[in-house]
């Protein structure tokens, strides 16, 4: 998911974390924390957390395309 939101943004491969979620922050108007939690969080722990992160980032996904 990074390196989608990465391209769409048109950031290196190389992008910091910092400068990812500055990134999709400044597109999407979301919080900082909620985008760094949802980009770099811990791994699901079972299938229902694991399909939540799926959608959640798809939703994000869309949203920086929509901006």
């Amino acid at each position: 998911a990074r390196d989608r939101l990465g391209r769409r943004l048109g950031l290196g491969v190389e992008t910091s974390r910092p400068a990812m979620v500055a990134a999709v922050v400044a597109h999407t108007g979301s919080e900082a924390a909620a985008v760094d939690a949802l980009l770099y969080g811990a791994a699901p722990t079972g299938d229902d957390a694991l399909v939540e992160l799926a959608d959640d980032l798809d939703m994000l996904i869309l949203e920086v395309a929509g901006s």
